[in-house]
């Protein structure tokens, strides 16, 4: 998808790459004086092969460099289905090295903000053939951190509300996690099985993929709202740039994002208006 500034012909494109699974998610902007920008969020969970052709795409998009850097890698938290493809890009010398910097919470920076016992995970096998949502992988968590503690791009920050952060003339809003869900999330993974075959899944198998626009509205009162940990610590961002607006609200819980936007809303209106929503788990 692209946007544009008409009064400088600035252009904003969202890229939905191939992600298995999961969410991978390419967002290129133009600063003010007409430089590119770049910032990754996931990588999706796609197997090796399926990651050269992911490569691949991020590169040609980069222009091997010419349109910017990747300012930003964003792990909106560590199911599967997102965080297995930013480790293989973390393996991967060639687009690590156009990485700047990366937002992670690892599990280890989140019991040290906690001031909470950290306890060392364990490897566990990802059953790459589950169907419906992945599970959580507190070792991939483990490895992530291993190999970004290796390098000066990730500077262990835990990302929560309501931390900002402006690239260029792109203003990045933390929506979710709150220290609330981080603290639920922290007394979740040591309750996680470190067996493969017996870990839990981190939300519920299901799809309504088949159903209209007006029968998902028609169910809106039976609702129910995702209560695992570990997708209510992901990272959701409001991202503001020239005079457009975007939420990508990645695994998150709604009701927290009602709340974190609350804060942002002019007292002369109801709610804000938002040019592109990336709605949770992949819809």
């Amino acid at each position: 998808m692209k946007t544009s500034n008409s009064t400088k012909k600035l252009k904003c494109s969202f890229y939905f790459l191939p992600a298995g699974n999961g969410d991978c998610v390419l967002i290129q902007y133009q600063d003010d004086d007409s430089a590119y920008r770049n910032i990754l969020i996931d990588g999706g969970n796609r197997n090796q092969l399926e990651f050269q052709q992911q490569k691949r795409k991020i590169l040609e998009i980069l222009d091997e460099g010419r349109k910017g850097r990747l300012d930003l890698v964003i792990v909106t938290h560590s199911d599967d289905d997102h965080i297995k493809g930013i480790l293989k890009l973390v393996m991967d010398k060639q687009l690590e090295g156009y990485v700047d910097k990366f937002w992670f919470n690892s599990e280890k920076t989140i019991s040290e903000l906690l001031f909470s016992p950290f306890q060392h995970t364990q490897p566990y096998l990802v059953d790459e053939q589950a169907s419906g949502a992945e599970r959580s992988s507190r070792n991939q968590d483990h490895d992530l951190y291993h190999e970004l503690d290796k390098n000066n791009k990730w500077d262990h920050e835990v990302i929560s509300f309501p931390k900002e952060e402006v690239i260029g003339n792109l203003k990045l809003t933390v929506l979710s996690p709150t220290i609330e869900k981080l603290q639920k999330l922290d007394e979740h993974w040591p309750q996680m099985p470190l067996n493969a075959k017996n870990v839990s899944r981190s939300a519920k198998c299901v799809s309504d993929h088949n159903q209209s626009l007006n029968q998902l509205m028609k169910g809106l009162d039976s609702f129910e709202e995702d209560v695992s940990p570990v997708n209510g610590a992901s990272i959701a961002l409001m991202l503001e740039w020239c005079s457009r607006r975007y939420l990508l609200l990645s695994d998150s819980h709604p009701s927290v994002i009602v709340d974190s936007l609350a804060d942002f809303i002019p007292e002369n209106k109801e709610a804000l208006d938002f040019d592109l929503v990336k709605v949770s788990h992949h819809g």
